[in-house]
Order: C-alpha cells, then structure tokens, then sequence
C-alpha cells in the first residue's frame, strides 16, 4: 500500500487558506481521521476536492458556514436557491410525482419504506395529504405520525380537500414516541389489528417528530428496525425528511437507509403552486 503523504490539521476558520490550497491538484486518495471520540478513520477518493467545491460554490449550489456547535467543522447544505430551481425541475414531472404519492404505484402488496424530501411545512403538508388521501379513498388503515403543528395542519387540509371522511379507527395518530422501541410498540397493535381486517396499511411521517425525543443515531436505527416489520405487515410507509431542518449528510444516511425509494426517479415533496 502506498504511504499517504501529506497530512494536513484541518481548521474551518483558515481552510480557504490553508486547507484547500494544499489539496494535491491531481486524483489522490484521502485518509480521513475525525476527532471525535472513538470516530473510525476511511479513506475517500478524490478528483481535485478543491476545484469540486469551488464549482459547486460558484453554481450555487452549496452554501459553506461553520458549525455552530464546532467551529472548526465547514457544513455543506444545499442552497435555497438551489432547492428552488430542483423544484422547477420538479414541476414537469409533477403528474407522475403525483400519481407515484398517491400510491397507486406505492402499493405493490409487499410493503414498501420510502423516503421523501420536502422543502417546507407545505410541501410535507402536501405530499402527506396525497398519500393519505388515497389510503382513505380505498379504504385502508392510515397512519399520520409527525409533530402537532404537522397533524393538524395536515387533518385540516385533507378536510378542506373534501377527502373522505375516515370511519372508526381507520386513521391512527402519533406525536411520536421517546424511543424507538416505543415507536415500534404503538405500530404493532396497530399494524396486527389492520391485518386481522384484511385491511392495507399506510404510513406517513413527518420525521422531524424524532428532534427532542432522540439523536439523528438512534433516529437511523429506528428507520432500520422498523424496516422489516414494515414489510412482515406489507406496509407502505412514506418518511419525510424537510431539507431545512436536517443536515446534507443526514438526508444522505436517510436516503441509504431507504432502499425502495431508489425505484422511482424522483422522490420530492409536492410544492404549492406559487
């Protein structure tokens, strides 16, 4: 194995000065060594870092800050006026967006955990709206997690949409619980009741529900044991994650931990038409 040859201290506050610069200008390979406690180093590949992130800057794109908990750390996030003009793009595929939301094409009898991107309290509102809507419409078991303000914004517009009013117990709400092992403990009853019925289920979150109860860690782990009781119970479950209130790499370990949202071309929250 070749030696790494370079070592460079990363510090935010002088990187466009002393970090970047110092980058080697051809394809090099890059030893990664976090300072957090316990932290595992990695290796990344990497074809002119500097010029990479420079032409991601200039395109808008990205946006750079330092960390408010760690001023040492850069974080990358994309930018708003980035997040809009991926909307527009949105936009023409905007009927078979919606048409895949609806769950026509979700429901395919063998359980499903997807993954959404939203970029704001009306588009998540949005995009559960449609989902749930369907659900109700066919009958099937619906239910609607995510904070207070979400739910009830959410039962609001379904209403004003003239959505079809739920019969008994056929839509379940939760504000979210403490821990992932509780979360899992209210979806069982509900999901072994909606079979002993023959009834489909479907899920909708708005993931933010997780903020003040627990890390974005247990937060992954939680998406990851719930994964396989989604698909004992032939669930669809649709996990919203609004690009304001997580962090690039956290909507990068979302999207990994979803492995059936990699089946359709473009998996965006609805925008309002403005």
């Amino acid at each position: 194995m070749l030696e790494l040859d370079i070592a460079l201290e990363f510090d935010a506050a002088r990187a466009e000065i002393d970090f970047f610069p110092a980058l080697p200008p051809q394809p090099a390979v890059c030893l990664i060594e976090p300072r957090e406690e316990n932290a595992e180093p990695f290796l990344i590949r990497t074809q002119n870092l500097q010029r990479r992130l420079r032409r991601l800057k200039h395109f808008g794109v990205v946006r750079q800050r330092s960390s408010e908990a760690d001023r040492r750390v850069i974080e990358l996030t994309l930018s708003p006026a980035f997040i809009r003009a991926f909307g527009k793009y949105e936009t023409l595929l905007s009927g078979a967006q919606s048409a895949a939301i609806g769950g026509k094409r979700l429901m395919n009898g063998n359980g499903q955990h997807l993954c959404v991107l939203c970029d704001g309290d009306a588009s998540c509102r949005e995009t559960a709206v449609g989902f749930l809507r369907e659900g109700l419409r066919q009958k099937q078991k619906c239910v609607l997690v995510g904070p207070p303000s979400f739910r009830d914004a959410t039962l609001a517009e379904l209403e004003r949409k003239g959505a079809k009013r739920p019969h008994a117990g056929q839509l379940a709400l939760s504000g979210g619980e403490n821990s992932a092992e509780s979360m899992l403990e209210f979806f069982r009853p509900v999901f072994e009741e909606a079979r002993a019925a023959g009834t489909a289920i479907r899920v909708v979150g708005d993931m933010y529900w997780a903020h003040a109860k627990m890390d974005f860690d247990t937060l992954m782990d939680f998406e990851a044991r719930v994964d396989p009781l989604l698909r004992r119970f032939r669930v669809t479950a649709l996990c919203q994650y609004d690009v304001r209130r997580f962090s690039g790499q956290q909507l990068l370990r979302a999207l990994k931990c979803h492995r059936d949202t990699g089946r359709y071309p473009l998996m965006l929250g609805q925008r309002r038409s403005q």
